[in-house]
């Protein structure tokens, strides 16, 4: 079952891509788009445990597409580094609060290195992971923000 989307330059061709989550047997399906409006079958990629939301992003600077995926089953987020031809490696988990939902990533702290903020649905808080600019992140901040963020 299809449960999240993105797309994305996923092979640094200048063309979109397609990645979908698809939750039932923990794999997320790549499809290369070739600039037409047609997509073809790539690399599936792995995971550990069922996503269900993700971004596409640059984690370590290298200009190729980086993807995170948020794990509600573990209160886990993962990241996976590319190689710029589709192909993404496990980087490392970093757990965050009970029931993460969404993440988006901004440089919060102005050093020139993308950080993260999950939701955590579970603990009604926000947490946010600080970049080292290598694809991996330091320190965690934790906000209270409200029921259900």
């Amino acid at each position: 079952t299809p449960i999240a989307i993105v797309t994305s330059d996923l092979n640094d061709d200048n063309k979109l891509d397609i990645a979908v989550i698809i939750v039932a047997d923990n794999h997320i399906k790549v499809f290369l788009g070739d600039g037409t409006g047609v997509f073809h079958k790539g690399d599936d990629i792995v995971v550990d445990s069922r996503p269900i939301s993700f971004i596409s992003t640059d984690l370590n600077g290298d200009k190729n597409v980086d993807l995170v995926f948020v794990n509600p089953g573990n209160n886990s987020i993962s990241t996976y580094l590319s190689d710029g031809r589709g192909h993404f490696q496990h980087k490392a988990d970093y757990f965050v609060g009970r029931a993460p939902s969404s993440t988006v990533s901004s440089d919060l702290d102005n050093d020139s290195f993308l950080d993260l903020v999950v939701t955590n649905n579970g603990r009604n808080t926000v947490t946010i992971l600080f970049g080292r600019g290598d694809g991996t992140f330091s320190q965690q901040l934790n906000q209270t923000v409200g029921k259900y963020p």
